[in-house]
């Protein structure tokens, strides 16, 4: 009997199943369904609050296959990022990773042009054109004054130059002043003059050689001829990079001089000896290193230097001897 009654309870509810028919769209369910209603396609949701970057993107509108290279990822990145940079200002030299504009660099040099041409106003320091402005280079005293002591030692000067100083460049439009009577550091104008001897050169002009190491002859316009030679002799045997000019900075104790960045070597009569220690010691020991982009300045200029060994000074008085008369 009991078997008889859960048959008969078997096909009833099969019986039921089969008219219900399926689930459809408008079951009276009312609950949530998880993960999702099955009788309706899942759809993104456009109405997405979050206004933010997706990286590497957005999940509901971008499918990244496996096979997406990396490095167009990056790169699709950076882009986004460079172009709604929100600097609206101008890039200089050019943008950031981007290609740099040949008119940026003109106007750079039309910049330097307008500063300092080494052609117009250059007679806020000295214009070899003017000539009342030769008394730079001409001797007006009495050159017994001069005359060289052997009794006279050489003396050197070191100055203490912060490391953390920078030259300042400055414009025509300005004038440079110095504290020291023989300056050996400090600020300069813009243009690097050319290595060679000069009529004269304003230390304004020298400066800027001495911060690449260069290494500056000065003379009294009254200094005695042979020793004037014979230091010229000297310098021409050592290096390239040098500059040779008269200077009325000099007192007539010792009316000779050699410069470089923070030192000086003041001198009555050449001894070989001391000035080639001099020269092999502090010679390409400027703040900068290697070479100017432009050597342009060459008002004044006698003649230009010639090569020792090479353009650097490799070597610096290496063939150098005793008897330097045959160098100049």
């Amino acid at each position: 009997m009991l078997a008889f009654v859960y048959a008969f309870l078997f096909v009833f509810i099969a019986a039921n199943q089969i008219n219900a028919g399926p689930l459809n769209e408008t079951d009276t369910w009312n609950g949530k369904w998880f993960p999702g209603n099955p009788y309706k396609k899942t759809t993104s949701n456009k109405t997405d609050s979050w206004n933010g970057k997706w990286f590497p993107g957005n999940t509901k509108k971008d499918t990244i296959s496996k096979e997406t290279d990396l490095q167009e990822l990056f790169d699709a990145t950076k882009t986004e990022t460079n172009t709604k940079e929100s600097w609206k200002g101008k890039w200089f030299p050019s943008k950031p990773n981007g290609k740099i504009n040949p008119s940026n660099i003109q106007n750079m040099i039309n910049i330097e042009s307008t500063c300092d041409d080494g052609k117009r106003n250059i007679d806020v320091d000295f214009d070899p054109e003017n000539q009342r402005q030769s008394y730079n280079y001409l001797c007006f005293n009495r050159k017994s004054k001069y005359e060289p002591s052997y009794a006279t030692s050489p003396i050197q000067h070191e100055f203490l130059v912060p490391p953390a100083f920078k030259a300042p460049s400055y414009c025509q439009n300005e004038t440079i002043e110095y504290e020291d009577r023989l300056p050996t550091f400090g600020a300069h104008r813009y243009l690097y003059p050319k290595y060679g001897e000069y009529i004269f050169l304003p230390p304004q002009r020298w400066m800027h050689n001495l911060e690449y190491g260069t290494v500056v002859m000065l003379y009294h316009p009254c200094a005695n001829k042979m020793q004037i030679d014979q230091l010229r002799g000297a310098l021409n045997a050592c290096v390239y990079r040098h500059i040779i000019t008269p200077s009325r900075l000099l007192l007539p104790e010792r009316p000779l001089a050699l410069v470089v960045w923070g030192k000086s070597l003041e001198m009555s009569v050449v001894d070989v000896s001391t000035v080639t220690d001099f020269i092999k010691n502090n010679a390409k020991k400027g703040p900068k290193s290697g070479e100017p982009k432009v050597q342009i300045y060459d008002a004044g200029l006698i003649a230009e230097s010639k090569l020792v060994t090479d353009q650097t000074d490799s070597e610096v008085c290496a063939n150098i001897n005793n008897d330097v008369k045959y160098y100049f």
